[in-house]
């Protein structure tokens, strides 16, 4: 890791109720890191620097590199931790062990070896990327899990990473946890991030390496914010590499970056795309084109857009991202909270346009073309996206007006070209919905709908109310 890493300088933040305003170097920082939350841009190295300060601890250990101890570092990484916590309530010590045993493969080992280091002061732990944790409750709620456990282990030093952007929305506690920003690289810091990255990729003589830094130095000169960002600096050696120049505007250089990114990232590394991401490779990129620019359009964005909201307004880009929509599907069915928040986006965009508005693309959206895309996805994955479909149609009756509600039983009992939902009972829909619903039904139904609730359990409560 040190023939590659360059670390920025530590600047006391106005959260922070450390005196000073002085910048602070790595040494320094390791001396006063007690309580602290470090605060940065994306690709600012936030991540990196945590990986750092493990790598340094564990391999130094006798240093006493901490504020003059020996510690133990742990790493948790805090969107790991929210899903194992969503899916099994656990504790952060219980989570640290979990982690202990399948990334290490340690079957057996004390059970209370990792307590016993944290209530004497000799492990540090280090949560990372507050920020991914994208609904504000959600962080609020592993926010305040973390000021918990510091409570519990009061002499261990902890560390949380998070973006600037949305921290104040469930920050640390002011009075225990300084705050400090990652700074941005300065020219010494750009130059010999710069001669480590040529060292460490390139086999060239040193005289060539040599001239090809001055001259990618001489050429970045012109994108001097993107030279002081270390994954836009990372990413612009990559493309002089592999270029040989660097773009002389602005544009062209973001193009270049995201080129690389897009297309070139995976292949030069050999990783293989699986065969249904490939199917719709050239529509991602155009959506993504799309979301940017409606990011960089609204000022009021830029600060960040969480996932539901970016996911709503990708389909929401044309019709034909239904089809984008739910073949995304079958490669991310394994993961239910994913699959329910693309199958949601996009019955939600169906049920708010009425399923009649005309798309970008003139196509009309109706429950048909719902249906049709949903039918199509792989075969094994079908009854998944189906069963949550309904969840999210039953969801809609439950809670929205009139004529949401009635949209929703539309699509549910669609004859396409046979049913694809199972019939719902009437005690799925809420209490205080059933009676507004049957006098909805006498006013607003179609013949397949009708045929669909008289089956079953609706028509039996229809008279007996």
């Amino acid at each position: 890791m040190d023939e590659i890493y360059v670390c920025p300088n530590f600047l006391p933040n106005y959260y922070s109720s450390r005196p000073g305003s002085e910048d602070l170097s790595i040494t320094e920082f390791y001396s006063i890191l007690h309580r602290t939350v470090l605060l940065g841009d994306p690709g600012g190295g936030k991540s990196t620097f945590s990986q750092k300060l493990c790598y340094d601890l564990a391999t130094q250990y006798e240093k006493r590199l901490l504020a003059d101890r020996q510690v133990t570092p742990f790493l948790v990484i805090l969107r790991d931790y929210a899903s194992q916590k969503q899916q099994e309530p656990c504790s952060i010590l219980e989570f640290i062990n979990d982690n202990i045993k399948a990334n290490y493969q340690i079957t057996s080992f004390p059970s209370d070896a990792v307590e016993y280091l944290l209530l004497n002061g000799r492990a540090v732990v280090i949560f990372d990327g507050l920020d991914e944790l994208t609904n504000t409750s959600d962080r609020q709620k592993i926010r305040d899990d973390v000021e918990s456990f510091a409570n519990l282990y009061s002499s261990v030093p902890i560390l949380i990473t998070s973006r600037e952007v949305g921290y104040k929305e469930a920050p640390l506690n002011e009075e225990r946890f300084n705050t400090f920003s990652l700074g941005y690289f300065n020219e010494e810091q750009v130059k010999e991030y710069t001669e480590k990255w040529f060292k460490v990729t390139t086999d060239e003589t040193e005289e060539k390496r040599s001239k090809k830094v001055e001259a990618f130095l001489n050429e970045s000169k012109g994108v001097p914010d993107l030279q002081k960002n270390p994954l836009m600096l990372g990413l612009m050696c990559n493309i002089y590499r592999g270029e040989g120049y660097i773009p002389r505007n602005r544009p062209d250089v973001y193009e270049k970056c995201a080129d690389m990114l897009f297309e070139r990232w995976d292949k030069r590394r050999d990783i293989k795309l699986p065969s249904p991401i490939q199917n719709i490779q050239s529509q991602i990129k155009f959506t993504i084109m799309y979301l940017a620019n409606w990011i960089y359009s609204n000022q009021s964005l830029q600060g960040g857009v969480i996932e539901q909201k970016l996911i709503t307004k990708a389909i929401e880009k044309q019709g034909n991202l239904l089809d984008f929509a739910v073949r995304c599907l079958e490669f991310i069915v394994p993961s239910p909270r994913v699959t329910k928040k693309i199958t949601k986006a996009t019955i939600d965009y169906c049920i708010t346009w009425g399923c009649l508005e005309k798309s970008d693309n003139n196509q009309y959206v109706t429950p048909k073309k719902l249906l049709d895309n949903l039918s199509q996805s792989d075969e094994e994955n079908i009854s998944s996206i189906i069963d949550k479909s309904k969840l999210v149609l039953i969801d809609c009756i439950n809670n929205n007006d009139d004529y949401k509600k009635i949209l929703a039983l539309e699509i549910l009992a669609y004859p396409y070209p046979k049913l694809l939902f199972e019939q719902i009972t009437f005690e799925e829909i809420d209490l205080s919905c059933q009676k507004s619903l049957l006098e909805l039904l006498k006013k607003h139904i179609t013949t397949s709908t009708y045929r669909y609730i008289m089956d079953k359990t609706i028509s039996k409560n229809k008279t007996h109310s």
